[in-house]
């Protein structure tokens, strides 16, 4: 390549979308690169932060082994009287795959935005002697683990025995293949948005 000017600036997204697309393809490049532009580091460089995980701004969890709770034992619990809301709080991490239903007595705490909010989160768990946050999302082995992990972090922070954070087992998507003594537990469940080919 030669060092040459960039004529705009949708040269410019094009040719950094190009190079961004060749580095993660490993070479397979899917938009010709005319060879007389240079691709500036600092705009390669913004290109490839965007696709960085979501996660990457918050710190790392440092308490791994957050307890779980498998999906079998929660239904019994639900099914011996205990409540939403005063026995625990189920927190619902999904957001754009927020579809087919939420397990009935959840709250919605995207996971994305969660992560400011613990402090608030924890005030209002202590406030009213909540004793266990139960966190899922699809499968509960990426948001899951990581919100339950953080609000232990906090707890531990905090000094706090009174609560425990736990993870759902699967997700919803564990729920869901239970069957439908579990189903009928789902708020606006929508069974095609399980069942998809």
């Amino acid at each position: 390549m030669c060092d040459a000017t960039v004529k705009n600036q949708s040269d410019a997204n094009n040719i950094a979308l190009a190079r961004v697309r060749w580095i993660l393809n490993q070479g397979t490049a899917t938009y010709p690169i005319p060879p007389y532009f240079v691709l500036s580091s600092a705009i390669m460089e913004d290109k490839v932060a965007a696709k960085a995980p979501w996660y990457d701004g918050y710190p790392a969890v440092k308490f791994q082994d957050v307890p779980f709770l498998v999906r079998s034992d929660f239904l019994r619990m639900i099914h011996s009287g205990a409540s939403p809301g005063q026995d625990f709080l189920l927190v619902d991490l999904r957001k754009n795959d927020h579809v087919g239903g939420t397990i009935h007595g959840s709250l919605n705490l995207p996971a994305q935005s969660l992560y400011p909010s613990l402090p608030t989160l924890y005030a209002i768990v202590k406030a009213a002697k909540i004793p266990r946050v139960i966190w899922y999302c699809g499968s509960s082995r990426g948001r899951g683990n990581r919100a339950a992990g953080w609000f232990q972090d906090l707890l531990i922070e905090k000094g706090d025995h009174d609560i425990a954070s736990l993870v759902l087992v699967e997700g919803i998507a564990g729920w869901v293949k239970g069957g439908a003594e579990y189903t009928k537990l789902i708020d606006e469940y929508d069974p095609e948005a399980w069942h998809k080919d």
